[in-house]
């Protein structure tokens, strides 16, 4: 006897994904308290370290009111003598460039 295959789930729209990933994340953003968010920055500069000492250039982020910040790594890559880059928009329509920072 052949048992049909079921059929294949629909793939909800990109849009759809991105916004509900985004929702999930700002609740675990918003959920962290000061001392854990703290922490997890120090960390994440620590998991950085490898990839800050092969580089000449570094680039962050200003980050959102809820997310972590990359900002601790890039002292750190500064810390050691490493340039630091950030995000540049000429306006809201433009490309994004990084420019020393």
């Amino acid at each position: 006897m052949v048992v049909p295959s079921p059929a294949p789930l629909p793939n909800p729209p990109k849009e759809a994904l991105r916004a509900a990933m985004g929702a999930e994340r700002r609740a675990y953003a918003v959920s962290l308290d000061h001392d854990t968010r703290v922490e997890l920055e120090a960390r994440l500069a620590e998991l950085l370290d490898p990839l800050l000492f092969a580089s000449t250039t570094v680039a962050a982020y200003f980050p959102m009111k809820d997310e972590l910040s990359p900002l601790p790594a890039l002292a750190r890559a500064r810390a050691m003598g490493k340039e630091a880059a950030l995000p540049c928009f000429a306006d809201r329509d433009s490309r994004m460039t990084f420019r020393a920072g």
